[in-house]
């Protein structure tokens, strides 16, 4: 026979959990563990893209794109890994990444908060890349970028 806790833990396993909070649970404790659980739910499979190619269709992980370029409907994904060109237009790219966190510089640049470097007057930095700012996209940008820095320093 099984004890209680042998028990929740087999169960734990059948629904998949990422962890167990024992109670009391401290706010650090707890703070530690919901760092866990969304981590792991931002790092699924559900964070992978197909980008069609001149090749054929590539797989992407969402978190690897640092940002997209458009070039007369040739959309040229920048990641941590290298370039993909595909064959495109800037609004479906944003759709297909909207509530991934990427954010619209300009209309030639879809960017990744996650690797934004700094906003500088016109400019945004990703790893080290200069990207220009339109007027227009300038304020939205800033505020999606201090909205999504104040949700990482929450976990």
């Amino acid at each position: 026979m099984l004890a209680a806790d042998e028990s929740q833990a087999i169960r734990g396993y059948a629904v998949d959990a990422c962890d167990f909070a024992v109670k009391p649970l401290d706010y650090e404790g707890f703070k530690s563990k919901l760092a866990h659980a969304l981590w792991r739910c931002n790092n699924t499979l559900d964070d992978v893209i197909s980008v069609r190619t001149a090749d054929g269709t590539v797989k992407m992980r969402v978190p690897s794109v640092c940002y997209v370029e458009v070039i007369r409907h040739e959309l040229i994904f920048h990641t941590t890994r290298g370039t993909v060109l595909s064959r495109g237009t800037m609004k479906s790219v944003e759709q297909t990444l909207k509530g991934f966190g990427f954010a619209r510089a300009n209309h030639c640049y879809l960017v990744n908060l996650k690797w934004v470097d700094k906003i500088i007057k016109d400019i945004v930095q990703v790893r080290g890349v200069a990207l220009k700012i339109s007027r227009g996209k300038k304020a939205e940008l800033e505020n999606a970028f201090a909205r999504f820095v104040e949700a990482q320093s929450a976990i």
